[in-house]
């Protein structure tokens, strides 16, 4: 394929944007030297092409760690997406790039977190935009997943609150999301199990356990099991709210 030359870039943003599940596509767009036009584009573009450019990086950090992820973090994009998650139509594309990136990728967490990322995330899950609300649960999710250090700096800014509150969400998508996010600040750890038991979080999460949704019963039950893992109190909560 051409290489992405400037005058084209706003129009293969928005194509690439559109190439969510084909990965054939995303190995083309990576190939043909994309990366660093639309990581440029998140900074310098129109607030339109600024949200196209950063579907597009979503798109190719699910791609893999090394094709995907690293060259667009290499390229700089963390702090430039970290800055697009207060400017309205990009906050949801860049949440959802961050959750990309930072799936499986240990020092793309700690880069997201140590630059700040973590506040910014909170404020999307208080907002009114529920899809925005959904893609930074996913992206503290990942960012917790298995790293106790991030599932520390995250229950310390306060981040198990807003999560809680993604419970009593209309959208079922936010309630899943919510509690996946949960799960993995709880899993392993000690501190966030007793602090999402001590925020009221088992009764909500055993009520949700009778959804009519499949996901949400199942991401409540999960969220339940890492939340009374190894933890006799918790268990007994569980049990008592059964």
């Amino acid at each position: 394929p051409p290489p992405c030359t400037p005058p084209v870039i706003p129009q293969a943003a928005a194509a690439l944007a559109a190439l969510s599940h084909d990965t054939a596509h995303q190995k083309s767009a990576i190939k043909a030297g994309c990366i660093p036009p639309l990581v440029s584009m998140l900074s310098k573009g129109s607030a339109a092409a600024q949200a196209y450019a950063a579907q597009a990086l979503a798109n190719a950090a699910a791609y893999g760690a090394e094709d995907g992820q690293k060259v667009i973090a290499a390229a700089g994009a963390v702090p430039m997406l970290l800055t697009l998650l207060g400017v309205g139509k990009a906050q949801m594309p860049a949440a959802r790039a961050l959750a990309k990136l930072a799936k499986s990728n240990k020092p793309i967490q700690a880069e997201i977190t140590n630059a700040g990322g973590i506040a910014p995330l909170q404020s999307l899950l208080n907002g009114l935009d529920v899809e925005a609300q959904v893609q930074a649960a996913a992206a503290l999710s990942e960012m917790a997943r298995d790293n106790l250090e991030t599932q520390s700096a995250i229950a310390k800014a306060g981040g198990i609150g807003p999560l809680l509150a993604l419970l009593s969400s209309r959208s079922a998508a936010a309630q899943s999301q919510g509690m996946a996010a949960l799960a993995q600040l709880a899993r392993n750890n000690r501190d966030n199990q007793d602090t999402i038991a001590r925020m009221g979080g088992v009764k909500p999460l055993c009520l949700l356990l009778d959804s009519n949704s499949q996901n949400v019963a199942a991401c409540a039950a999960c969220a339940l099991m890492e939340i009374s893992g190894n933890t006799p109190t918790n268990q007994k909560a569980v049990v008592d709210h059964g």
